[in-house]
C-alpha cells in the first residue's frame, strides 16, 4: 500500500470517550484500570483495519461537535464539486478502551491531569507536534492524555474532553514510520543474540546491516533509528514502546501501567452517519435517498438547494442539496452580537438533525442521539464514583472541597472523567464560576457523603444550593402543587422528571389564559431537565422560549359577524375578548403590557397590539410587520393568532402585491387593536 493511501485512510476523525468503570484486576501503583467507551468519526472502510495509536480523542459530545463545526458546514468546506464529506467521513465508530497510566504520570503533580490522566498530546498524522510533549513522552513513555474543551461555536452546558493515546514512534508521521513496534522488537531480539557472538571488528563490520562495532564490542544495530528513545534518566535505554499493550489491539486486556502497556481496546462497532443524520429518510426523486452523494444530487426538497455566501453572509441558490450550513457570523462564534442578531430563520439551512447548533439543549440532544444509535453494550459502564473509582486521592487536592464552600467538588458524570464542579448559591460564593454546576446528588456520592455540607445563602429553591443539601423551604412532595414562580420551577426541574416539568409549565401557561401543544411541550420539558442545573435557566426564559416556539399560544374566541364595505372580508365585534394580560414571571401576577418591543427577531405578536390599543404604536408595528414575511419564520406565527390565520385561509396564501399586503395588515391590526377580529 502506498504511503499516500495509508495517510488518507488514517488522517480523518477523532476518537471520543464516554463513561468509566474500574477493572477488577488491578496492579502496580494501586490505582485502577479504567474502562472508557471511545468514538471516532471516520471512513467506514478504515474501521478495525489499523492499530489505534498516536491519535487524538474526545467524548461522544466531542465527535458530534467535531463533525458539526469542522466537517459539514457547506460554505466552510468550500469544494462544491466533492463527491463525499470532508475526509470521506461516513461512519461513527465506538470502541471500548481500558486505560491505566504510568505511576510516574499520575503521581506527579506537575503533569497529572483530571486525577487519572497525563497532559494532552496533539497529534497530526500520527506525529506529536509539540516538542514539549515529546520531551514528556521520552521521560514517561506512552500515556493517555486529556484536555477539557469548550467552543463558542458549539454551546454545551457540561464539560467534554479530548484525549490522546501515545503509541510506537510518536515523533514520526504515520507514513514515515519504518516498521511496527512488534517487528522492531523481533529484529532487536534477533540481533542482540547474534551480534555479540561475532569476534573482532572485521567480523562485526561484515554484518553491518545488523550489527555495529562500538567501544570494542559488536552490538545490535537499531532497526528504527528514526523513532523516539527514552531519556537516560527514565531508566530505559531503548525506544519508547508506546502505550498499546502487546495483544491489546482489538483485545481488551488489562493494562499494567508499566512501560509499553497503558491501554488496550476492543473491536469497534459502527453506525452510518447518513442514517443518524436522517439522509436515508429524505426523498430523492420519489424514492428514499441511499447515500450522501445520492442526496446531494437528487434530493427532492428544493429548500436544501441553498447555502451561505461567506462574503455577504446571505443565503443564495445552490445547484446541489446540502447536508448543513450556518450563517458565517454564527460559524465564527454563537455568543457574539453579530450571530445573535441574525433571525432564527436565517441562521441555518439543512437537515433537521443538524439544526440548532447555537443552542446547548439541541447539542445535548444531538449527542444523545449519536450515542443511542449504537446497540446497547453487553456490559454497561457506570459513571458513579465508588471507593475504587474515587476522584479524591489527596487533601488538599483538585477534588477536595473547601470547608463550607461550593467547591472544589469532582464528578465522573461527564465523560467518566473526574471533572471539577461547584454548588451554586452558597453563603460564601465560589469564585471559580467558569466551572459547571455539580450534579444534584454530588453530596451523596461516596467521595463526599461523609464531608460537611456547604452553607447555603437561602432556603429558596431558585438559589439552587438547598436543592443539594435537602434544606429547601419546599420539598419534592410539593411537585404537583409547586408555586407558579421561580422557586416552584427550580424545585420541579431538580426532580429530573420531565413529565412533572411539562405539567408545571402547562399550569403556568394556563393560569394566564393561554394554551399549550402537549406533544411539543413534552419535548421541550425534556430539554429543561438534567443531572445538574442549567446555568442561566429560569421560568421567565422558559416561558419566553415556549412562546417563540409556538408551544404556548393565545386562545381564540368565537364571535358574531357584521359586514364591511371596504374589502371582501367581514369584520365582527366581540364582547368576550378582554385585554390579554402581560405575563410577568418575576411577580407571578398580571399587569397591563408596557410599550411593545419592536424587535422582529424577538417575536412580535398581536398581544402587543391588543394590550396597547394605541394607534401610533399600531402604525409602527404595522410598518415592521410588513417588512418581515410572517411565513418566512422570523415571526412567531402562534402569537399572530386568529387574524393572520383567517386572512391566510381567505386568500389561500399571502398577498404578493405589496399594496394588498399593506391593506391586509391594516385591516387585521386595526380590527385587533379595537378588539375586533376578522371572520370569513
Amino acid at each position: 500500500m502506498s504511503s499516500c493511501r495509508l495517510k488518507s485512510l488514517l488522517a480523518a476523525g477523532f476518537l471520543l470517550p464516554s463513561v468509566i468503570a474500574v477493572s477488577a484486576n488491578d496492579s502496580f501503583d494501586g490505582r485502577p484500570a479504567l474502562d472508557i467507551d471511545l468514538y471516532r468519526a471516520m471512513q467506514s472502510e478504515g474501521i478495525n483495519q489499523w492499530p489505534l495509536q498516536n491519535v487524538n480523542l474526545a467524548s461522544v459530545d466531542g465527535v458530534t461537535k467535531y463533525l458539526h463545526t469542522e466537517v459539514i458546514a457547506e460554505h466552510v468546506v468550500g469544494d462544491s464539486e466533492r463527491n463525499q464529506r470532508k475526509y470521506g467521513i461516513d461512519a461513527f465508530a465506538k470502541i471500548r478502551f481500558k486505560v491505566k497510566n504510568p505511576s510516574s504520570v499520575v503521581t506527579n503533580r506537575s503533569i497529572v491531569t483530571q486525577v487519572n490522566f497525563g497532559p494532552f498530546v496533539t497529534f497530526d498524522s500520527g506525529k506529536a507536534t509539540n516538542p514539549l510533549t515529546q520531551t514528556l513522552i521520552k521521560a514517561h513513555g506512552g500515556f493517555v492524555g486529556v484536555q477539557k474543551q469548550q467552543d463558542p461555536r458549539w454551546p454545551y452546558r457540561t464539560p467534554y474532553y479530548w484525549f490522546s493515546v501515545t503509541g510506537w514512534c510518536p515523533n514520526v508521521p504515520y507514513f514515515k514510520v519504518p516498521m511496527t513496534r512488534h517487528r522492531a522488537e523481533q529484529i532487536i531480539s534477533n540481533r542482540s543474540s547474534f551480534c555479540p557472538q561475532l569476534e573482532g571488528k572485521l567480523a562485526c563490520e561484515r554484518s553491518s546491516g545488523d550489527c555495529v562495532y562500538e567501544e570494542g564490542a559488536c552490538i545490535a544495530k537499531d532497526p528504527a533509528p528514526e523513532c523516539l528513545n527514552y531519556t537516560s534518566a527514565s531508566g530505559h535505554p531503548s525506544h519508547v514502546l508506546g502505550g498499546l499493550c502487546p495483544e491489546g489491539d482489538k483485545n481488551l486486556v488489562t493494562p499494567s501501567g508499566r512501560r509499553g502497556c497503558t491501554y488496550s481496546y476492543s473491536e469497534a462497532n459502527q453506525v452510518s452517519i447518513d442514517k443518524v443524520a436522517g439522509i436515508l429518510d429524505e426523498d430523492c426523486s420519489g424514492r428514499r435517498c441511499t447515500s450522501w452523494i445520492d442526496f446531494r444530487h437528487h434530493c427532492s426538497n428544493s429548500d436544501y438547494r441553498r447555502k451561505f455566501n461567506p462574503a455577504t453572509g446571505r443565503l443564495e441558490p445552490f445547484k446541489y442539496c446540502i447536508e448543513y450550513d450556518i450563517s458565517p457570523p454564527c460559524q465564527a462564534d454563537c455568543t457574539k452580537a453579530e450571530c445573535q442578531s441574525v433571525p432564527e430563520s436565517e441562521k441555518e439551512i439543512g437537515l433537521p438533525f443538524w439544526r440548532g447548533r447555537c443552542k446547548d439543549e439541541e447539542n445535548i440532544a444531538r449527542a444523545a442521539k449519536v450515542e443511542a444509535s449504537f446497540p446497547a453494550p453487553q456490559a454497561k459502564i457506570s459513571v458513579a464514583t465508588t471507593k475504587s473509582t474515587s476522584c479524591v486521592f489527596e487533601t488538599p487536592g483538585i477534588c477536595a472541597p473547601a470547608p463550607g464552600q461550593g467547591g472544589n467538588y469532582c464528578t465522573r458524570q461527564w465523560g467518566g472523567i473526574c471533572s471539577n464542579c461547584y454548588v451554586p448559591g452558597t453563603q460564601v460564593a465560589w469564585p471559580a464560576t467558569h466551572m459547571a454546576y455539580c450534579p444534584y446528588d454530588i453530596l451523596s456520592s461516596p467521595d463526599y457523603e461523609s464531608s460537611p455540607h456547604p452553607t447555603c445563602s437561602t432556603s429558596n429553591p431558585r438559589d439552587l444550593c438547598c436543592l443539594y443539601t435537602g434544606e429547601c423551604s419546599l420539598t419534592g412532595s410539593d411537585l404537583a402543587s409547586a408555586p407558579l414562580d421561580e422557586d416552584g420551577f427550580a424545585l420541579v426541574v431538580s426532580s429530573g422528571n420531565s413529565s412533572a416539568v411539562a405539567t408545571f409549565l402547562a399550569r403556568v401557561v394556563e393560569s394566564h389564559g393561554r394554551s399549550t401543544d402537549p406533544e411539543r411541550l413534552a419535548s421541550f420539558a425534556e430539554t429543561q431537565t438534567g443531572s445538574s442545573p442549567r446555568k442561566g435557566a429560569s421560568l421567565e426564559i422558559a416561558i419566553q422560549r415556549m412562546t417563540a416556539m409556538n408551544i404556548s399560544v393565545d386562545r381564540t374566541t368565537i364571535v358574531t359577524s357584521t359586514a364591511t364595505s371596504t374589502t371582501s372580508f367581514t369584520t365582527t365585534t366581540t364582547t368576550s375578548m378582554g385585554t390579554v394580560p402581560f405575563l410577568d414571571i418575576r411577580t407571578g401576577g398580571e399587569h397591563q403590557a408596557p410599550t411593545p418591543s419592536l424587535n422582529p427577531s424577538a417575536g412580535l405578536g398581536l398581544n402587543d397590539v391588543i394590550s396597547s390599543r394605541d394607534e401610533a404604536q399600531g402604525s409602527s408595528l404595522l410598518a415592521i410587520l410588513i417588512s418581515f414575511d410572517v411565513f418566512g419564520g422570523i415571526l412567531s406565527i402562534g402569537s399572530v393568532v386568529a387574524g393572520v390565520m383567517l386572512l391566510q385561509r381567505h386568500l389561500s396564501g399571502w398577498p404578493r402585491d405589496p399594496q394588498a399586503r399593506t391593506d391586509a395588515w391594516k385591516l387585521v391590526l386595526a380590527a385587533m387593536a379595537s378588539r375586533e377580529h376578522v371572520d370569513v
